[in-house]
């Protein structure tokens, strides 16, 4: 084979250093995600929707009741 016609190549570990170095700064200086940062309240919403349910339903339960009993 004739070494010629392939180009040589070197690396730069200076270079490659300091990619990895400027890699490292953007990853500490990135943005987080916005369902991170700022968590959504649908559990909590969902929790009050549920109690809400039940409440309702025991309060027309006994409203029920207590109307049959007065007949």
């Amino acid at each position: 084979m004739n070494n010629q016609h392939m180009p040589r190549v070197e690396l730069d570990y200076e270079n490659l250093q300091k990619e990895q170095q400027k890699d490292q700064a953007a990853e500490e200086y990135a943005f987080t995600s916005r369902r991170h940062k700022h968590p959504s309240n649908k559990g909590k919403y969902i929790r009050l929707y549920y109690l809400t349910l039940v409440l309702v339903f025991l309060a027309l339960t006994v409203s029920l009741m207590m109307w049959g009993k007065s007949l």
